[in-house]
Order: C-alpha cells, then sequence, then structure tokens
C-alpha cells in the first residue's frame, strides 16, 4: 500500500486486493517528509481489515456412507456432519439443514449437524435413503454447500456380518512407505455357519491410494500419500460371509465407513515470496521503524508451518521481526558508528519452519541508502588567485575552481556560479567543471584587480558554498608615455654657469612597475644663427629626472629650439633604437636667452600679488627718471617710476609661450625739442605645463 499525499492529507489507497482470511490486521509504519535537508516523522497505523461473506462453508467430503441395522431404534445418533467457514462473525456461523431424502425417517440438529434417526428402518420398504443436507452460513448474501449422505439399511434377518464400528477414524502420516498397514477392520458373522469373512473395498475414487488384505481386513497404503495434496479420504469397507464365487448361494455383507486423515510431515521447506528483496531507505530515517518485510510461507501444516526468521549475518544497523518479518533497522546515525556509512547493505535472511527436522530456506536482501541532501559543498581552496597579463585574449581560461559534496547522486552534483564581482561581464564561469575564462579584455589601467565571489550550488539547490577568487591584472607595455603639452618655453640669462637647472621636463606614463619608467633624450639641432651649437651639444638632460641644464656658452642666438624625446622602459631612448619596442614621446622646447637680468618665468601657481624682479632703463644725462608702462592683457602693473612688476591676475595657461606684456621705458619730459628720446622695450612670455585656453 502506498501513501498519497493529496491537500497536506496523507490517504492511503489499497495496492491490492485485501484478504480478511489471510490477514486480518495491517499494521504500516508511515513517515512524513518535508523541508530540504527534509526533516522526518513517522506514526504507526493500524488497519483492521473487515470480513466480507466470500466464502461459502466446506465439507471435508462431498459424500459419505453408512450401514444402519433394521432394528436401529428411532433417536440414535448416526451421523454428525462437519463443515467449515474461514469467513468470521455471522459470515462464518454455519447452520444444516436437510433438504430432501429423509423421508421423515431422519433429521438434522441445525447448529451442530447432527443426523438422528426419528423414524423405524424398514429393510422391505426402503433398503437405502440418499439424504442431500446443505450446510449455509448467515452472512449477506448467504453462501450454501450440499453434502450427500448415503445411509444403508441392513436386514434384520439379512445375518450379514457386522462391524465392531460404523466408521472407523483414523490418521495416516503422510509420506509412509507404500504397503505400509494402518489399520485392522473386524466384523462378526451372525450366521454361525459362516465363519469365514472376506473384506474388500468398495471401488471408487479415494479407494485407489489404499488396499486391503481379504483374509485379515488389514488396510495398507497402496501409493505415496501427500497431505499437500489430499488429507481426507473416505473409505466404505465391505464384509462377505457364507456362498461363494461359484455356488447358488447368495453372501451376505455388511458395511462399515474409514475416514483417514492425513497428518503432516515436515516434508516441505519455507518458500520466499521472492527470488531477491530490494528495499530502499533514506539514511536519515528514524531508528526503528520499517525498512521492508521478508515473507515466506510453508505447505506443512501446524508447527511444520509456523516460520521464525533471522539473519544471517550480523549488521547492528538492521534487524529484523522473528515473527513477521519486518525489517525496522535498530538505529541509522552514522554518527553514532564512528565509521562511513555503506550506500548498500547485502544481507541474508533466513526463514525456518519448526517441525522434527527443521527445514530453512534463504534469501538475499539488498538495502539501499537512500542519500538526503544533508552536505553543503565544500570548496579544495580557502580562496582562489592568480595572475594574468591584461593583453591575454578572451576565452582563455584563469583558472578552475573545484568543490566536492559528500553527498551522492543528485544531491551531490555541483553547480558553479559568479556570485559577485563581475558586474561588467568581463569574466565567464563553466556551471559544471568550474573553469573561470576570460570573456572580454582587461585593462589594468582601469583596473587591477579583480575580486570575485563564486558559488557551489548542489541539486536541487539545498547547499551553497562560497569561496573568494582573486584575479591580479600584470601590466603590459601598452601605454605610450606622453607630455602634458605640446611646447614647453624656459628663459635663462646668458651668463648662467654651465650646468645651471633651466627647467624640468615631466612626461607621463600610465603604466606601472618597469613600463612606467621614463627617460629623456634630446633629438634635433636649435634654430639659431649660423655657427651656433646644435641641441645636442647646446643643452644636457638628465635622462632620468628629465632636468635640462644650460650649455657651456650661452652667447649667439637669441632664441633655442630644441626637441626632446621621452621612451619607457620597452627600449633605448634613441630615435631610431634597437631591441624591444618602446613607447615615445616627443615635445617642442623654447629657449629665449636674456642679453641681461631677465624676469623669471611666471609659473603655474604663482599668487596673486608677487614681485617681478626689477627691470632697468639705461639712461644718462639730467633730465629726470624714466617712467614705466605696461602694455598688454593687464596682468601686470608697475607702480611709479621703479619697478618690480606685480601681477594682478593669475595668469591663463597656454599650450606654448605667449608674449603677454610688453613694459616701455618713457624718457623725462625735457623742454629743449632737440632732445631725442627713446623708449626701449622689453617683452615677458609667461606659460603654463598644463594645455589650456591660448592668452592671446
Amino acid at each position: 500500500m502506498l501513501p498519497a499525499l493529496a491537500h497536506r492529507a496523507c490517504r492511503l489507497r489499497t495496492s491490492l486486493p485485501l484478504d480478511h482470511e489471510s490477514q486480518a490486521v495491517l499494521i504500516l509504519d508511515v513517515q512524513a517528509r518535508s523541508g530540504s535537508p527534509p526533516a522526518y516523522s513517522n506514526t504507526r497505523v493500524k488497519i483492521s481489515v473487515s470480513d466480507v461473506n466470500d466464502n461459502a462453508p466446506v465439507f471435508p467430503a462431498s459424500s459419505d456412507s453408512i450401514l444402519l441395522p433394521e432394528a436401529t431404534e428411532p433417536g440414535t445418533t448416526v451421523y454428525t456432519l462437519q463443515a467449515e467457514d474461514r469467513d468470521s462473525g455471522a459470515n462464518g456461523q454455519v447452520n444444516f439443514e436437510l433438504v430432501s431424502g429423509g423421508d421423515g425417517t431422519f433429521s438434522v440438529e441445525r447448529s451442530t449437524g447432527t443426523v438422528r434417526l426419528v423414524g423405524a428402518l424398514q429393510y422391505e420398504a426402503s433398503a437405502a435413503y440418499r439424504l442431500a443436507i446443505v450446510a449455509r452460513d448467515s452472512g449477506v448474501p448467504q453462501l450454501s454447500s450440499t453434502f450427500t449422505l448415503l445411509v444403508h439399511v441392513q436386514a434384520e434377518h439379512d445375518n450379514g456380518p457386522i462391524f465392531d464400528t460404523l466408521t472407523y477414524r483414523v490418521e495416516v502420516r503422510e509420506g509412509v512407505p507404500v504397503s505400509t498397514r494402518f489399520l485392522q477392520v473386524r466384523a462378526l458373522a451372525r450366521d454361525a455357519e459362516a465363519m469365514t469373512l472376506t473384506y474388500h473395498l468398495r471401488a471408487d475414487g479415494d479407494a485407489a491410494s489404499f488396499g486391503i488384505m481379504p483374509e485379515s481386513g488389514w488396510l495398507y497404503v497402496k501409493s505415496a500419500l501427500d497431505r499437500e495434496t489430499r488429507d481426507l479420504y473416505v473409505l466404505t469397507v465391505l464384509a462377505s460371509a457364507g456362498g461363494s464365487a461359484t455356488g447358488g448361494e447368495a453372501r451376505k455383507t455388511g458395511t462399515s465407513t474409514v475416514r483417514i486423515s492425513i497428518t503432516d510431515e515436515n516434508d516441505n521447506s519455507p518458500r520466499l515470496s521472492e527470488e531477491r528483496y530490494f528495499f530502499t531507505v533514506p539514511e536519515n530515517q528514524a531508528p526503528g521503524s520499517s525498512v521492508g518485510r521478508v515473507m515466506a510461507s510453508d505447505r506443512d501444516a501446524g508447527q511444520n508451518s509456523r516460520l521464525t526468521y533471522r539473519l544471517l549475518q550480523h549488521e547492528p544497523n538492521f534487524l529484523i521481526h522473528t515473527q513477521t518479518g519486518e525489517s525496522p533497522p535498530s538505529f541509522l546515525g552514522w554518527g553514532w558508528l564512528g565509521k562511513i556509512p555503506r550506500a548498500v547493505y547485502n544481507l541474508t535472511v533466513a526463514a525456518s519452519d519448526r517441525g522434527l527436522p527443521q527445514r530453512s530456506a534463504t534469501v538475499p536482501v539488498l538495502i539501499t541508502v537512500q542519500d538526503v541532501n544533508d552536505n553543503p559543498p565544500v570548496f579544495a581552496r580557502a580562496e582562489y588567485r592568480t595572475a594574468v597579463s591584461e593583453n591575454v585574449p578572451p576565452g582563455t581560461e584563469l583558472l578552475r575552481v573545484m568543490a566536492h559534496d559528500a553527498d551522492s547522486g543528485p544531491h551531490g552534483h555541483v553547480h558553479y556560479t559568479i556570485s559577485s564581482g563581475d558586474q561588467h561581464g568581463l569574466f565567464q564561469l563553466h556551471e559544471s567543471t568550474g573553469a573561470l575564462c576570460l570573456a572580454q579584455p582587461l585593462d589594468r589601467e582601469a583596473q587591477s584587480l579583480h575580486a570575485l565571489v563564486v558559488q557551489a550550488t548542489d541539486e536541487p539547490g539545498g547547499h551553497f558554498a562560497l569561496v573568494p577568487v582573486a584575479i591580479e591584472v600584470k601590466d603590459v607595455n601598452d601605454n605610450k608615455p606622453y607630455f602634458p603639452v605640446e611646447m614647453l618655453s624656459a628663459s635663462m640669462r646668458e651668463n648662467l654657469p654651465p650646468g645651471t637647472l633651466v627647467t624640468t621636463l615631466r612626461a607621463i606614463d600610465a603604466d606601472t612597475g618597469v613600463f612606467g619608467e621614463l627617460r629623456y633624450a634630446v633629438l634635433e639641432q636649435p634654430v639659431g644663427e649660423p655657427g651656433v651649437a646644435e641641441g645636442r651639444d647646446a643643452f644636457a638632460i638628465n635622462s632620468s629626472s628629465g632636468e635640462l641644464q644650460s650649455p657651456a656658452l650661452c652667447a649667439g642666438a637669441a632664441l633655442h629650439q630644441s626637441f626632446m624625446l621621452c621612451c619607457d622602459h620597452g627600449g633605448e631612448p634613441h630615435f631610431l633604437g634597437a631591441g624591444p619596442h618602446p613607447h615615445t614621446s616627443t615635445a617642442c622646447s623654447w629657449h629665449q636667452l636674456m642679453p641681461g637680468p631677465a624676469p623669471a618665468p611666471v609659473l603655474t601657481h604663482s599668487p596673486q600679488g608677487i614681485a617681478w624682479p626689477r627691470l632697468g632703463a639705461g639712461h644718462s644725462g639730467h633730465h629726470g627718471s624714466p617712467s614705466y608702462t605696461v602694455r598688454g592683457l593687464g596682468l601686470f602693473i608697475v607702480f611709479g617710476n621703479s619697478l618690480p612688476i606685480t601681477l594682478l591676475l593669475h595668469p591663463l595657461c597656454s599650450l606654448s609661450p605667449k608674449p603677454v606684456s610688453t613694459i616701455a621705458a618713457s624718457p623725462p619730459v625735457i623742454p629743449a625739442p632737440n632732445v631725442l628720446s627713446q623708449q626701449p622695450q622689453t617683452t615677458i612670455f609667461a606659460h603654463c605645463p598644463f594645455p589650456t585656453q591660448n592668452l592671446l
């Protein structure tokens, strides 16, 4: 019987027909399960199979015969009927009724089945009676069966032989050897002249298995008897006296009935209902609950058919009910045993009867422990780390994560997913193998370290585990160094000592490590007057720091132009260098050579109100002091007839140096018109190392 869940109720439905006569009470162990991992609850259900009237009364034999002397007195009990009904209650209560053949001479007691003679017998009126007796139960609908009793009347003046009993009852053990004698019948001849009696059996179906010795009346076995095939035989024995087979005188006979019950011999071994049993039990099933039932039967009767069950091998996890064959596990708590549980148990059950000698039968029992999802996946490592170059192509396998689940079957299948850390979809994780592959190109400058969290989930998703995965992106030389501005400018005095710092070049490379280490060099000659030293010789630059130093001699051209090269660590700082391919960048540097004390360049972060170095205007005579004016953007102001110049506003930045103001020195006013006045001028350049809008 299998339970089916419906609306939170467990409905029990029959899977096979029930038979009250075979088993009136059923004991079921019902288990409820819920959740993941599942929790269990057990209960026991007792089912009483109520009886229906499906069995008719059964007589031991369908007919029988007896011999009654004509002088038998009325009221004598001549026969007792027996009928069995396997049903219970009213369905098994049997009542007897004489339906025909009695003619008022015989009666049958309704409840006991006793047949009595109620009238006088007259051989001349009726030498034999055929009584039809019906046995009925009390069920609805009523079932019945019919028995025929043949009554022979022996005439009083017949003087035929009379047996010492009308009915012999004897038990014969099945399996006795053929020709074994088991009963001697005796009859007496009433006629003194007929001293010799001869015995024989009336020929019918039952007489085929037996024989009788004519002179002695010994009954013997003619063929093998098997109680399981037939357990009752009814014989009619005839005793004849007087007369002869050749003479004309009639032979006088008497009859008696012999009822032979075949007793059981323990000649049948128990028979199991299956050649092999297969049971399945959840690994967390509660101790004491039933795993399955082994069923056997024995065709013998009595003690020879009573069976007991036992396990042939010692198995502490299981035991079997000796009487019913049920196999409840003693306990299934594997942790209690301190050893790894087995997935399959191969047991052998023996069913033995209680006969002498005892007979047994064995059957293999295979118990499979059904896995329950009670173990989470466990990663092989606490964390996974790897380093990969940023230029590896998509599809490259970076690493593999691996988790193990101690459960078996579907509960042990692990699926992998990226739980977090991959917002841009840069990586792809194989669901089954745990292979982590690159899905999109990496950029170390955008993100140098990717921290992922990988989740391992078992089926059907009851347990999971997390593991961190760190992916370090290694730098490659994929970024070109660059100068923040295309044009750099600086001013220097012509009388600076050699090696004086003129300006410092700064280039930027987004790469790291050796690929971000920069070196500087001067490439091309300056723009100057013929014969002036070229740029390589005119200026020196520190290849590591980018510091540009003054030349040994600053006479000549007032304006120098140099091309500066910046190279990262991918190669040598040569314009056509050999070896690995470096990334380079160039910038143009202008250097103005001032004839005298020159104003220092206005730096990017010069605050408002800073004093500029003094400018001087040559002047002779006694005509007064010169005055100064500023023409340009109005970034500077001159106070009175003397310098320094003061910065009014923060200068805007440009890509290249621009003249921003012109300082004019005006001579004093002279009354004499023949005096020539001069207005010398000086131009100030300002620049910023970061590109913005032009100043002019």
